[in-house]
């Protein structure tokens, strides 16, 4: 994918936007923050363990301890897939269940609570001491404004993201809150979505979108 200030070069050329004072960078980089969460989200929704949106995260396993923190970039408060720990020789134990707050008093498994994940009980860790907990869970792509200037959605994804900040910027040129919410109509969520519907990704060729129609 193009870098975003590439992207916004692009945007301001197809908006007529060249030179605007209302239009800031940092206008139309928050803009293209939306749209790739809004991507994000479309792709969760129907491929929630897709590469492009899972993560793996190992916390040292410590004797007794039954609470451990989440990551801080989890998609969604409850958005984890999988919890399983290993032993320091690096085998493999049972998955865990995730349990509600009613089971998690006579059931094993882990409960998600308040930015933190629960162990049910501490003994089912016991025998993992020194070894991990490894957790499968959807993260949160770092915004544009945070990081580098590149997007980690692949370049599929692109013209998607141009398209959703040039509706954006037309919709804020007929009011005066260029901050307006925008979304994907359904017809392009689900080209979003087909666009991972093959694991391997495999596309041929980038869609061509405007703001009226997608034309593959």
């Amino acid at each position: 994918m193009r870098s975003v200030s590439e992207l916004i070069e692009e945007v301001r050329f197809r908006t007529n936007k060249i030179n605007s004072n209302r239009f800031t960078d940092d206008v139309l980089i928050r803009y293209f923050d939306a749209a790739q969460r809004e991507i994000q989200r479309t792709i969760f929704n129907s491929y929630p363990q897709d590469p492009i949106i899972s993560k793996t995260l190992e916390i040292p396993v410590v004797q007794g301890q039954r609470v451990y923190a989440m990551p801080t970039d989890m998609l969604t408060p409850v958005s984890v897939f999988a919890v399983t720990p290993f032993r320091q020789s690096g085998q493999r134990g049972e998955p865990l269940s995730r349990l509600s707050p009613i089971e998690a008093s006579n059931e094993y498994g882990y409960l998600l609570q308040g930015g933190n994940i629960e162990i049910n009980p501490a003994s089912i860790v016991g025998g993992f001491v020194n070894g991990t907990l490894c957790i499968l869970y959807a993260n949160l792509l770092p915004r544009l404004s945070d990081v580098s200037d590149t997007s980690e959605l692949p370049t599929i994804c692109e013209e998607y993201m141009l398209l959703y900040v040039e509706r954006a910027i037309q919709r804020a040129d007929s009011s005066k809150d260029v901050s307006l919410a925008m979304s994907f109509n359904a017809e392009e969520k689900q080209a979003i979505k087909e666009l991972f519907a093959n694991s391997s990704r495999d596309v041929r060729y980038v869609p061509t979108a405007n703001a009226d129609y997608i034309n593959y």
